[in-house]
Order: C-alpha cells, then structure tokens, then sequence
C-alpha cells in the first residue's frame, strides 16, 4: 500500500511518499482526510495504520520506500547505518543494491543523491522496482507502489495552480506544486476515499526537498480542504470539509486532523483527532498526546484545495499559500 515518488519539478529534486500501511486491520483506525476506515469498501480489512516512508538517509541522499514493510525497515536501517560509516557515493548506492538485492525482491525505492563539483551543485536519481515517465505538469516522473497506475492515470488531465507563490524561486515553486498534489490527494480520499479504494496509497503526504546542499523535509503546512460554488460567474468559497496540519517533533510527524460539517447554519467540528507517525525504520513506542484542541491548526504554509461546483459541473483546483521569509 504505497505510491512514493522523486521528481524533478522546475529542474529541481523533490521526493514524496505516502503514509498508509497494510497489514492486520487495526481496531478503530481513523485517518486524517477519511476518519473512521470502516467507511471505506472493500480493503479496509488490509489497513493497519500510518508510517513515514520519506527517509533522510543523509544530508546528501533522500530514500523513499514502497512495498513489503517489513523489509522496507530493514532496508532504510542498512542505508542509514552505511550513511554513519561512510559518505553516501553513487558507489555506495551501488553496493547497497547490490548487496541487498536478494531482500529487495519485494521493495520499491526512489530517491535522490546530491553533491558538489567545481562549486556547482548536481543531483542525480535512482530507484528499484519503480517506473519512470515524463509528465507534462510535473516533469520527470520515478514512481513505486500500488498507486503507481493511479497517478499517472489521475495526472494526466491535472492542472496545478499556483496560488500566491510568485515570490518564490523555483526550488519553492517545486515544493509547491507537491503541496497542491498531496491536497488534491486528500481531497480525493476526503470525497470518497479513491486513492486508497482503488491504488492502496494515501493516508497523508510527506514532501523532501533540495536546500543549501542538504535534503529537508516540509515541516510545517497545514491542508484545508474546501466546498465553493459559482454564484452571479463568481466563485463563492463556502465552508471547510477539513483541515490537516502536519508538523513534527524531532523525527516524529504530527497530524491534526478535523473534519466539519454544517449544522443548523454553524459549521461543527466532528472527529478532531490528534496522531503522532513514526519513521518506517523506528519500533512501534506509546507516545502521550496532548487534546487535539491544543494543537493549532496554524501552519507557516497552508495548501487550499477547493471543490467548485456550477449547476450540474464539478471543479477542483487547488493553491498555496506561502508567507516571505522573514
């Protein structure tokens, strides 16, 4: 149950990966655009949670890994072990799948290594049971996972907007286009739960990016899901589905999830939920939660996406909203 992907966007190097795993079916299990999985037909017997599948190996190399999860730990655990004795090379890469490739016969793996030569900076990809494609919104394409046939199907009409990005260099340009992706992901499994009914993947979104040499993940957006209408040829923005703020604690992710719905002319708060997920290479810990209300759902970046409806017809588009630094 996976689609991780590296792209390079606006020729710059992102990587994003999903969170839901598979496994036995854990009582209770909500996720943050979906709630109550029992809700969805008919693999809900095949979720067993989330984990982050989007790994630092080093700040030169990003992994993401897709497949038998078991075997996706041990996988990242030797990359980050290799990365504390000795520097991530292409060679070490190398060796790494050479070595490993009896254990990888049942794992996807995309990432990127980066460095520097005579001052300027490379990047260059790689991957394992993955395919590679050009895509006419989002560039090169190198995908893994069960959602593999679900992206390229669900892209190939897709339109991202920019939203109030203009202000950004293409490096952020790149990491705003993930953001828009991962929205309209979690607006899809809001509506009725499409990416993980029909490719097995979704669950929430991890984005790393390329900055001062170093890869970096998205630590701090929140994604608001959106109902609007066109009123008199203007779009009328109504009331929020959901909001998702995702944020972390040291390696650990933190999902806020609330959902809404109108009542008597209010908009009420249902299933506000409060998750920590854990790195794919991490043991299973308890970790005590704060209420979720204590958690806000103010985020340095804020992806829209907004299901626009006119009569008999349905839209959805999506921005992001990003602050200047400073």
């Amino acid at each position: 149950m996976t689609l991780v992907a590296a792209l390079t966007v606006e020729t710059q190097p992102v990587v994003i990966g999903d969170m839901l795993i598979s496994g036995e079916c854990t009582p209770g299990l909500t996720l943050p655009a979906v709630g109550p999985v029992e809700n969805l037909p008919p693999h809900r017997h095949l979720l067993h949670g989330l984990r982050q599948k989007v790994a630092l190996i080093s700040d030169n190399c990003v992994v993401a890994v897709a497949g038998d999860v078991s075997l996706a730990r041990r996988a990242i655990r030797n990359l980050k072990l290799r990365a504390e004795s000795e520097p991530i090379t292409m060679q070490a890469i190398d060796r790494f799948f050479a070595e490993r490739m009896p254990l990888l016969h049942g794992v996807g793996l995309v990432g990127f290594l980066t460095g520097v030569t005579e001052g300027r900076t490379w990047f260059i990809s790689f991957s394992h049971n993955a395919q590679r494609w050009e895509d006419g919104t989002l560039g090169e394409v190198v995908a893994s996972g069960t959602g593999v046939s679900w992206l390229r199907g669900w892209l190939s009409p897709l339109s991202l907007a920019s939203g109030n990005v203009s202000h950004l260099g293409a490096g952020d340009r790149a990491i705003a286009k993930m953001l828009m992706l991962a929205a309209l992901q979690l607006r899809a499994e809001h509506a009725n739960g499409s990416p993980i009914v029909d490719a097995l993947s979704g669950g929430g979104y991890e984005i790393a990016y390329l900055e001062g040499g170093r890869f970096h993940k998205v630590r701090d957006v929140c994604y608001v899901i959106w109902d609007a209408e066109v009123v008199n040829d203007a779009v009328t923005i109504k009331h929020p589905f959901a909001a998702i703020r995702q944020t972390y604690a040291g390696d650990f992710s933190v999902i806020r999830s609330v959902r809404f719905v109108p009542n008597a002319g209010q908009l009420m708060s249902i299933e506000n939920e409060l998750r920590v997920v854990l790195p794919i290479d991490k043991d299973a810990i308890d970790i005590p939660l704060p209420p979720a209300h204590e958690v806000s759902l103010n985020a340095r970046i804020t992806a829209h996406c907004f299901l626009v409806t006119h009569g008999s017809q349905t839209g959805v588009f999506s921005r992001v909203d990003a602050p200047p630094e400073g």
